[in-house]
């Protein structure tokens, strides 16, 4: 059972103190973490169907392994999709083998990303112009990088799928039941 106490009420925030620093006008500072929501989304639905390709790839590379005599020309074009994603997710997200051994080479979208959020977490003075420019930086790459895994997805894997059915392969995940 829930009960109303009490209606909305109205009040004004005002600060208890001014900083030592100027900072940025509030409107700015939420028009920046705004952008950056927005991006680190876009990353995050980029992830989701990432991980649904490779699996689709996984199920495409397991139904060439059950052929009976798979056309050798396949391999190759499965092991071209692999390293497509491959490129991709060490641009984004960086080379997982380098990770562990704690070696890294260029900043990729996820660097970036997550520069630009420190920003955004804790904006007393708003970002600093390296925050606003790392933002700018993964959004521009992120953008290309985007574009490559549409291609990959939409293009790419259903013609490699269709080649695959073609020349006999078993059922794979995703394929209407026989």
């Amino acid at each position: 059972l829930i009960t109303s106490l009490a209606g909305p009420v109205e009040f004004e925030v005002n600060m208890l103190y001014e900083g030592a620093l100027k900072g940025m006008e509030p409107a700015e500072k939420l028009a920046f973490r705004k952008d950056v929501n927005v991006l680190n989304e876009a990353v995050s639905a980029a992830a989701i169907t990432f991980e649904d390709a490779e699996k689709r790839v996984k199920g495409m590379e397991t139904a060439l392994e059950r052929m009976a005599e798979p056309p050798g020309g396949l391999y190759e074009d499965l092991y071209a999709i692999k390293k497509q994603l491959a490129e991709f997710r060490e641009q984004v997200w960086g080379d997982p083998a380098k990770q562990e051994l704690s070696e890294y080479d260029y900043p990729t979208v996820s660097d970036r990303l997550g520069n630009a959020y420190d920003g955004a977490r804790d904006l007393n003075y708003g970002p600093t112009g390296t925050q606003v420019i790392s933002l700018e930086l993964a959004r521009q790459q992120f953008e290309g990088l985007k574009e490559g895994l549409l291609v990959i997805v939409n293009e790419t894997l259903p013609v490699f799928e269709q080649k695959l059915i073609d020349a006999g392969a078993p059922w794979m995940n995703g394929q209407p039941l026989k």
